[in-house]
């Protein structure tokens, strides 16, 4: 994981992310004119990691910012996005779930980031057992100590 990046590759990066986050800005205030209703930054980021998810078999949410799409295509395919399926929350007696299946482990390291370990984590690779570095590509396999970015 010795890999070092130009400076030239970091600003590159950095500046794809700035565009991608005013594109999410835009549209927020774009959606929430067109449907008459609070539409958030965080709103278009979840709605449009909904749609991309499958399509780029992202494993987490930082995966979002290698995303190039421009305005015209991302207003496109948000047009006809549900955004209740946001905003709308399920309700249901405590009881129907038993309490030791209701347990839904998720645990913050700070050392050099914030690493999350998921309890039930989907993706096995590169161990059952392994951390995710936020806002990097990075994951740690707990069980030798190796360090993985996926490309």
């Amino acid at each position: 994981m010795s890999q070092q990046r130009s400076e030239k590759e970091i600003d590159s990066e950095l500046m794809k992310i700035e565009t991608l986050d005013r594109v999410l800005i835009s549209l927020s205030s774009e959606f929430s004119e067109l449907r008459n209703q609070n539409i958030k930054r965080e709103d278009i980021f979840d709605a449009l990691y909904i749609i991309y998810q499958n399509k780029f078999d992202w494993e987490h949410p930082v995966e979002f910012w290698s995303l190039e799409v421009n305005i015209e295509e991302a207003r496109e395919v948000l047009l006809d996005f549900d955004f209740n399926i946001l905003f709308n929350k399920i309700e249901m007696d405590s009881n129907i779930i038993p309490r030791d299946l209701r347990v839904n482990y998720k645990v913050r390291i700070k050392n050099k980031g914030i690493w999350i370990i998921h309890k039930y984590d989907k993706d096995p690779f590169p161990s059952k057992l392994h951390a995710h570095l936020i806002d990097s590509n990075i994951k740690l396999d707990l069980s030798n100590g190796d360090c993985y970015k996926k490309n």
